[in-house]
């Protein structure tokens, strides 16, 4: 696999307001296990990389980095179509926390997310 394009693409289809988005999700069929349901490190990893798609709207010449990802895992997923809803809940100059809700087609909630990240307003240097 070549990135997270192989495993998934995301359309965002509603900004409800600068804190509040809706995100199409298209996955592909590698992301399900050998028992046809999505792995449970794909919804992980999902949820971290959409969380940011606020951030970078409001803040794009800022740098972040995750500090704490929480994955409730309500329902088993078997769908490849998703929707996700992410709410920024707070941030300040240091730290911030966002929302992520996984949904079906049918709006039933699927996996919920936190999302806690530090801020790094200055360049953060490479590992060397």
């Amino acid at each position: 696999m070549g990135g997270l394009a192989d495993i998934f693409s995301w359309e965002i289809v509603e900004r409800i307001n600068d804190q509040h988005y809706r995100v199409k999700l298209f996955l592909q069929p590698v992301t399900k296990n050998k028992h046809r349901i999505l792995h449970g490190g794909i919804q992980s990893l999902i949820i971290d990389h959409v969380a940011f798609l606020i951030t970078r709207d409001l803040y794009p010449n800022d740098n972040f980095v995750t500090t704490q990802l929480t994955v409730d895992y309500v329902k088993m997923i078997r769908d490849l179509d998703l929707t996700a809803d992410i709410k920024l809940d707070n941030i300040n100059d240091k730290t911030g926390k966002i929302s992520v809700i996984l949904l079906n087609n049918s709006q039933k909630i699927l996996t919920k997310g936190t999302v806690k990240f530090a801020c790094f307003f200055k360049k953060v240097d490479p590992i060397t």
